[in-house]
């Protein structure tokens, strides 16, 4: 019994130690914000690869991220930036990501607002104002 605790839990430490994080991303910082229709650059630092096989947005629970759309495939990692050109038609939100790679090997940046075409926000992020005013007795 000791040995099969023992070959797992090196199991376990061998496949934590396969992980890396594949470039440390320093745009979009946490809290960014962006408009649709609009560019922005993804930058990083880092690099442990010749080649970022790809670069998805995500949104949803950070802990449990939905991808949306592959951004761009097979990026040169040593260029250190890519301009995304954020479509117009993206639906505004304050719960977006982006996923650098594909697993076990990946990088994450976010969350990240972004704002409607016309600069609006999500309508949720607009209503909390309200709705904390009518919480407040009188």
């Amino acid at each position: 019994m000791k040995s099969i605790l023992l070959a797992i839990a090196t199991l376990g430490v061998s496949i934590i130690s396969a992980q890396q994080n594949i470039v440390s991303v320093t745009s979009p910082l946490q809290g960014t914000t962006y408009t649709a229709g609009q560019s922005a650059i993804i930058a990083w630092t880092n690099p442990q690869v010749d080649t970022i096989s790809q670069i998805v947005l995500a949104h949803g629970n950070p802990s449990a991220l939905q991808p949306l759309s592959t951004i761009a495939t097979n990026v040169d990692a040593s260029a250190m930036k890519y301009t995304w050109n954020i479509p117009a038609d993206l639906a505004a939100g304050v719960d977006y990501a982006l996923e650098f790679g594909t697993s076990p090997n990946l990088s994450y940046a976010g969350p990240f607002t972004i704002k409607a075409a016309d600069g609006s926000l999500p309508s949720s992020s607009v209503l909390l104002p309200l709705q904390v005013l009518c919480l407040v007795p009188l």
